[in-house]
């Protein structure tokens, strides 16, 4: 297989690879968290069937938690008094940003009102009973460009480290809409 530092993809004979590594599927569904599983013996221990992810950096930088319909974050916007359309239709490449930053120079302000998905809000609550609310802020923050690392955006170790909790939680298999 060549791999080209320009590309996100590259050739392989997956029906030969497959054959050698005796694999019946090569992708997981979406309900799955595991890419593989594998089965192997070492040390007289075996397992069958172990849940293996697999993360790479080939093209762009892995994510653990996809955005999308179910990690929705719902907002109210307080002390608005501009035109509502002209936020709306703004369309830039950067719209999220551009909108958050239109309606802060109107002095209008976003509240958290609610995750869209009851269950991932849920969930998040599963980790810490505010992390809708922590993960709310982080995002206004990370929208309105005050940073692009967590260590940017929370200034509060306490709360550091319950979002770290969070994506652990992720990682090891919580999903958003179950």
């Amino acid at each position: 297989a060549i791999i080209s530092a320009r590309s996100r993809t590259f050739n392989i004979n997956q029906n030969e690879l497959l054959k050698l590594l005796d694999v019946i599927a090569f992708k997981g569904d979406s309900q799955t968290k595991a890419d593989i599983l594998v089965s192997h013996e070492y040390k007289g221990l075996s397992t069958s069937s172990d849940p293996w992810g697999i993360k790479s950096f080939l093209g762009s930088c892995p994510t653990l938690l996809n955005a999308g319909s179910t990690t929705n974050f719902v907002y109210e916007i307080t002390n608005f008094n501009g035109d509502m359309n002209t936020i709306n239709n703004i369309s830039t490449r950067s719209k999220i940003k551009d909108r958050i930053k239109a309606i802060y120079n109107s002095s209008a302000r976003l509240k958290f009102s609610h995750c869209e998905n009851e269950i991932f809000h849920e969930n998040l609550r599963k980790t810490d009973s505010l992390m809708p609310e922590y993960l709310s802020d982080i995002l206004i923050k990370y929208y309105s460009g005050l940073g692009s690392n967590l260590t940017d955006l929370v200034d509060n170790d306490v709360i550091r480290i319950r979002v770290t909790d969070f994506l652990k939680a992720v990682l090891l298999g919580m999903f958003s809409s179950k």
